[in-house]
């Protein structure tokens, strides 16, 4: 099993890589797997243009940003959050410009502005599903969340179990450093992504392999929890603003660092699915979200969840001490459709 850093995005120790500057970083990378070498850190995931790789002889660092070739000493870093730069950003998919991002995976940014480098959201994009040439990796993040909007996507993570289906409406946060691996997708997957700090490292790790035997789901990363919430699983309520119902995630608490994760939306909005309505095979569950993410309803209801979502992301200014640091700058009232409003 891989060592976990001693810190988030810290490096262990310090390391002496020749910096190789490269057109074409997958392709690189391929070609440096066939000598031999092994893939490490990639940054960014949304816009790969670093890549650590350690070989039998020296390391380096390929980079698509690079001149000219280099000899670098990595020194360990303490794990920095930028400080917030509010600001509120409105993204229409018919702008939608999608990015080649790690893993086959396309991406689209939300926030270009970073928030300050604060916050990324990403909406990530697989449009023609199978398996995803994923591997087991972990991110040097204070915070990440993943909502499903379209399609479904199979994932496995470290000390949860059996891999598991994720459907419109379903939603994980991932702690710091857990270990995961997207396996499979159903064509035309989205999701949307939420991560602290924007830019962050991805590191591989070559020796665990999941689902691994251990199963804790109580287990701790860094003061956080794997939190999972299936759509359909609980029940509505009133929500604190008239008008508006919300569904609480049925998962622990991620410790005392986050408030617990509820979804809201506007009252008499029809649900995206159910628990009854799932199935274990990856073909019937493609059918039922294609149709269900195509219909009005749901694409009316993502766009309040994104909202609700989104919101508190304009504001967070996360500190350990501050379980109330996700409360939204806005008010929204269901008149007949959502309508936002400043405080």
């Amino acid at each position: 099993m891989g060592q976990h850093p001693e810190a988030a995005g810290q490096r262990v120790v310090s390391v002496e890589r020749a910096v190789i500057p490269v057109d074409d970083l997958d392709a690189a990378i391929a070609r440096f797997e066939a000598d031999g070498y092994r893939l490490a850190t990639i940054s960014p995931a949304d816009d790969p243009r670093t890549a650590d790789m350690d070989g039998p002889d020296r390391a380096v660092r390929l980079d698509v940003t690079a001149t000219q070739a280099a000899v670098i000493t990595v020194e360990p870093q303490p794990f920095r959050i930028p400080e917030l730069v509010p600001e509120l950003v409105i993204s229409r998919a018919v702008d939608a410009q999608h990015g080649a991002g790690r893993a086959g995976m396309q991406y689209r940014d939300l926030i270009p502005g970073r928030l300050g480098g604060r916050f990324i959201a990403s909406h990530i994009a697989i449009p023609q599903g199978g398996p995803v040439p994923d591997y087991v990796h972990h991110h040097a993040i204070r915070f990440q969340l993943i909502f499903c909007n379209a399609g479904w996507v199979k994932v496995v993570y470290e000390d949860q179990g059996e891999p598991f289906v994720m459907h419109p409406g379903d939603c994980v946060i991932q702690p710091p450093h857990i270990r995961h691996r997207v396996l499979e997708s159903s064509d035309g997957l989205e999701v949307v992504e939420i991560g602290c700090p924007a830019e962050h490292d991805t590191h591989r790790d070559h020796d665990l392999e999941l689902p691994n035997e251990s199963v804790d789901p109580s287990r701790v990363w860094e003061g956080q929890r794997f939190v999972r919430h299936v759509d359909g699983d609980h029940e509505w309520e009133p929500w604190r603003q008239p008008g508006w119902i919300a569904s609480p995630s049925a998962s622990p608490r991620p410790l005392t660092a986050w408030p617990r994760l509820a979804y809201s939306e506007p009252k008499g909005m029809l649900p995206v699915s159910s628990s009854a309505t799932r199935a274990s095979s990856s073909s019937s569950s493609c059918a039922r979200a294609r149709s269900r993410s195509s219909t009005p309803q749901v694409r009316r209801r993502f766009s309040q969840v994104t909202r609700s979502l989104f919101r508190p992301a304009m504001r967070i200014g996360w500190l350990p001490h501050r379980p109330n640091c996700l409360r939204s700058p806005f008010r929204a009232k269901q008149l007949g459709g959502a309508q936002a409003s400043t405080r």
